[in-house]
């Protein structure tokens, strides 16, 4: 028994040894040798030992080498490229050299071939390019020594790896096997790998946000400005009737696959919704690149009471940070827009974030006409807190005498109140020179037009402490008369709400008559208040 188990332990070892002296002796290894490890066990070190002992032939270097690239993934990882690039860096300069030298032809031959394509139920076979590509860019990006010194393969590996991501971007960027995604191999190889990515956006493309990412973090000037014309032209061809007369058959292929029977009317909405999912996913890439020509397309689009309220918001938010503050005409075109009567409320509030992205002195008059001018009391009060929130303390004395003069006829309550806020919050108005809003605002507590001396007062409400209320109270007999507010104002009452006669615990509205009622009912009752 003992014999049988000795004799079996010495077969064990025989082999292993034969083994050894097969990767030990150069001329016992062949290519059939080569290709025979790429699939059993111990494979990968024997093309490892191949790859780094020079008594072997060149030829059989190489082709050990790309062994271990095309080597099948094992336990899930692609451990052949890995080990392929730590051999290699374990070489000398001039003999890893001479085998990326060997090796780069066939790495760019295959990653030349064709993708592969849709066989019969729409299953697209595996990529057989991934590995030599993955390869490539690991040769490329060896952080630990410069595995490709020389400039001609250097290129080459390089054009190899823009060409292989270009022909196929939508089904290669997110293809989970890769062992470096294309973001990745974007992002190490810079501008150059951007530049033929733009030809790539069109309507029927389903990665147009991930390109305009791409350009938008890689690009250089000249790539982003031809980006932003082709998505320009997107939009142009998404909102056109031939885009919706284009997607009508494919609607109603998939409601015949599902099974649905939508009327007329809800047909077309299924149309305008598809519709509105490309112009989100368009002007979504449009704020990401910017360039002059989103910014023209969208201030257009912007401006065109025939688009819905909602894509034009889409089209505004997304010259965020995009658009040329320097330019007088796109500042003027948005100053019409954030003060125009008609502009519907959502369109304003971003049109009035964008003015406030521009310089002080490029929209202060304007902002200070909008003041005045509009007959709504909330286009003047977001202008208000654009003007105040470009505006240092120094400066307030300039935007209270902007306000409504006079009566001040339609100034409401919220003015009042919410611009004595601001200009007292540090984080919405800078202080300068010392000059607090307490104090600049402290003389037109007894004298000026009514809004200046309502929002004078209105700081109180706000930033008051309970050592004010000696100094009020004796405000509380001021029969200045409260601003009226016509008919067609809303939300302008001059109204506070005070604890109800014998039920302390409710309350009910009081009318604000005077500038006395407004310190009496509104300010002190706050301040009180205060624990």
């Amino acid at each position: 028994m003992r014999t049988k188990r000795w004799s079996r332990w010495a077969r064990v070892a025989l082999a292993a040894a034969m083994m050894a002296g097969a990767v030990g002796t150069g001329c016992r290894v062949s290519e059939n040798d080569v290709h025979r490890w790429e699939s059993t066990e111990h494979g990968p070190e024997k093309l490892v030992a191949v790859v780094t002992h020079d008594k072997y032939e060149p030829s059989l270097r190489i082709q050990s080498a790309l062994a271990l690239v095309r080597m099948k993934p094992r336990g899930g990882r692609r451990v052949g490229i890995t080990k392929m690039v730590d051999a290699l860096a374990q070489l000398s300069p001039e003999a890893r050299r001479m085998l990326v030298a060997g090796m780069v032809p066939t790495l760019v031959e295959e990653m030349g071939k064709p993708p592969p394509v849709a066989q019969g139920g729409g299953q697209i076979p595996p990529d057989l390019s991934i590995p030599y590509k993955d390869a490539a860019f690991a040769l490329l990006s060896y952080d630990k020594t410069v595995l490709v010194g020389d400039e001609e393969p250097k290129q080459k590996l390089t054009a190899a790896l823009i060409g292989w991501i270009v022909a196929d971007f939508e089904h290669r960027y997110d293809n989970a096997s890769q062992m470096f995604g294309v973001e990745q191999v974007v992002r190490f190889l810079g501008a150059v790998c951007t530049k033929p990515l733009p030809k790539l956006i069109a309507t029927d493309s389903r990665k147009i946000s991930d390109i305009a990412k791409l350009v938008s973090e890689n690009g250089d000037q000249p790539t982003k400005e031809e980006a932003s014309g082709k998505l320009v032209e997107v939009a142009k061809a998404t909102v056109d009737q031939s885009w919706l007369d284009k997607m009508k058959p494919i609607l109603e292929e998939a409601n015949r696959a599902q099974k649905l029977a939508p009327t007329p009317d809800q047909f077309k909405m299924q149309l305008e919704k598809a519709q509105d999912e490309q112009l989100e996913r368009v002007f979504g890439a449009m704020r990401k690149v910017g360039g002059r020509a989103v910014v023209e397309y969208c201030l257009e689009f912007a401006g065109n009471t025939k688009h819905s309220e909602d894509r034009r918001v889409r089209a505004l938010a997304a010259i965020e940070g995009n658009f040329d503050t320097k330019n007088p005409n796109d500042v003027q075109r948005i100053l019409a827009l954030a003060g125009g009567e008609e502009t519907p409320d959502k369109i304003r509030d971003l049109a009035f974030l964008r003015v406030g992205e521009v310089p002080r002195d490029k929209v202060i008059n304007k902002l200070y006409e909008i003041f005045t001018h509009n007959k709504k009391w909330q286009v003047r009060w977001v202008a208000a807190q654009v003007a105040i929130k470009m505006s240092t303390t120094d400066q307030i004395p300039e935007i209270i005498s902007k306000l409504p003069g006079g009566k001040s006829e339609n100034f409401a309550m919220t003015e009042a109140l919410t611009y004595g806020d601001w200009m007292g919050n540090t984080k919405t108005m800078a202080e300068k020179d010392g000059k607090t809003a307490r104090a600049q605002l402290s003389p037109f507590l007894k004298e000026g037009a009514t809004a200046a001396r309502f929002t004078a007062f209105g700081f109180f409400y706000s930033h008051g402490a309970k050592t004010d209320l000696e100094m009020l109270s004796s405000y509380e007999g001021d029969k200045l008369p409260a601003p009226k507010c016509d008919d067609k104002q809303k939300d302008c009452e001059w109204k506070c709400y005070i604890p109800k006669e014998g039920k302390p615990d409710e309350k009910e509205p009081k009318d604000v008559g005077t500038l006395g009622d407004f310190v009496k009912y509104c300010i002190e009752p706050t301040i009180k208040a205060q624990k």
